[in-house]
């Protein structure tokens, strides 16, 4: 790239930090608090395509034009569109919607010169939610990290040291998202400590008191305040007439809208070690607890801890948590994510939407954008719809059915194999059969059998739940 002076207009950058360009220098730069702006040598590859920008390298970091980005995104998954609104100095990125050209981009900007670089005090909002990120004026012009935008537009953004190369992927999630090795460790630790303390959570026992205790020290010990931690008791009888009492425990998590996503899991079991169903569930969800305790969110969430779900009829927690709602708060409802025996399943199932008497399965919007999340993030999940009931298949065997009787979406998280008929079976594994609601339900036969597939069903179940949690869109 030329040296050059930057064109006059409304420009704007953002660009990840961190990576380690190889910088060109620039003459006469007149720089505020010893901030070091170079202009940037590397190429920059858009959706497998070479772009001209010119960037600017500043404390080790790259920044570019805004409306550069725009223009090489526009047409793709991950294009916006920019608005300037000039008497309140803000701009406004609309994610989703083509690019407007404002005139000037991917464009050379000039000859050489001096440039006097500043913090800029523009503000950025993304959807009309307010984004924190540095931005630097340089000669009239704002530039953002490219990283930055990355991360709150959602698209890949890689650098190769041995070419020299950024490289810019709209069909890919940012890196930071799916780069953590971290995902599932915790959770495994959790099924590990469940195999070994937590066995045969039968509903009305002592362990299932245990549970509780253990749950809640858990979520005490991740920083949840008393007034964000609610147990919610209930009575019922089942239907062979036998009296309980259980309990719900219920973590309210506000996001930057009211709206309310609720993540479930049910922390009771039959009579085995149920570290599949659902000791697995518990442990995912414990984990994105602890995980998101202080992520700023788009949604408001409750991770609730379904108590009695094995007694039948089934979802005993989930079914008095739904009917304890009042009519708002039902409809203010955006999704309900369920997490069921997650950990020995020969395959990864997403199940999602409302079987219809015709045949026909609706409100399937939620269980296919959770599909296209994993697709991005390279998971093989396999998405189903629900199920002609008659089936007794998984999607109508677990607690999100009373979320999904009442109309509200929900996305089933379970692991298992549709192949093996009949379907009612719950026939998960071909070399086992069925995990759940047997012996087989162990730790150590999952392992013994499975070698490494707990800790991949975890990671990736894990993975999943904390990019839908953070990228999730309402219909």
């Amino acid at each position: 790239m030329k040296k050059h002076t930057l064109a006059i207009g409304v420009t704007f950058f953002l660009l990840s930090g961190c990576l380690g360009i190889a910088p060109a220098a620039i003459e006469n730069a007149t720089m505020s608090q010893d901030v070091q702006v170079t202009l940037t040598s590397s190429q920059v590859i858009v959706n497998g395509n070479k772009v001209e920008f010119t960037a600017y390298n500043i404390n080790g970091n790259n920044y570019f034009k805004l409306r550069d980005i725009a223009a090489a995104l526009n047409g793709s998954a991950k294009q916006f569109d920019i608005r300037w609104d000039e008497a309140n100095n803000t701009i406004e990125l609309l994610t989703n919607e083509p690019y407007t050209p404002g005139g000037g981009e991917v464009s050379d900007s000039g000859g050489p010169g001096t440039l006097t670089t500043v913090l800029s005090s523009v503000k950025l909002l993304i959807n009309g939610v307010p984004a924190e990120i540095t931005a630097y004026n340089i000669n009239g012009n704002h530039f953002f990290k490219l990283r930055d935008l990355g991360k709150a537009i959602n698209f890949g953004v890689s650098w190769d040291a041995v070419l020299n190369r950024i490289s810019i992927d709209s069909s890919k999630i940012y890196p930071e998202l799916t780069g953590e090795s971290i995902y599932g460790k915790q959770a495994y630790a959790y099924v590990e400590y469940i195999q070994n303390n937590l066995d045969r959570r039968v509903v009305g026992t002592q362990r299932e008191k245990d549970t509780v205790e253990f749950i809640l020290a858990e979520l005490e010990d991740a920083g949840y305040a008393s007034d964000q931690l609610e147990i919610q008791r209930f009575s019922f009888i089942t239907k062979e007439g036998v009296a309980y009492d259980s309990q719900n425990i219920i973590v309210s998590k506000r996001g930057k809208d009211a709206k309310v996503i609720v993540v479930g899991a049910h922390y009771d079991s039959i009579d085995t070690y149920g570290v599949d169903d659902n000791g697995s569930g518990i442990a995912v969800l414990l984990e994105t607890a602890n995980r998101l305790k202080d992520a700023e969110l788009p949604y408001s969430l409750q991770f609730i801890f379904f108590g009695a779900e094995e007694v039948r009829p089934i979802g005993q927690g989930s079914f008095d948590y739904v009917n304890s709602l009042s009519d708002d708060e039902r409809q203010n409802i955006l999704l309900m994510i369920n997490l069921d025996s997650l950990l020995a399943g020969d395959k990864q199932y997403l199940f999602g939407g409302k079987y219809q008497s015709n045949g026909s399965v609706t409100d399937l919007w939620a269980a296919e954008q959770t599909k296209e999340i994993a697709d991005d993030l390279g998971l093989e999940m396999i998405l189903l719809p629900a199920m002609d009931p008659s089936y007794d298949g998984p999607s109508d065997r677990s607690d999100h059915i009373h979320f999904r009787n009442l109309g509200i979406p929900y996305v089933f998280f379970w692991a298992g194999n549709m192949e093996l008929l009949p379907i009612g079976d719950l026939r998960q594994t071909e070399a086992l059969g069925k995990i759940l609601h047997t012996e087989n339900d162990n730790l150590y036969v999952i392992n013994e059998f499975f070698e490494g597939r707990a800790q991949a069903r975890l990671k990736n179940y894990a993975l999943l739940l904390d990019v839908v949690l953070k990228n999730f869109t309402a219909a």
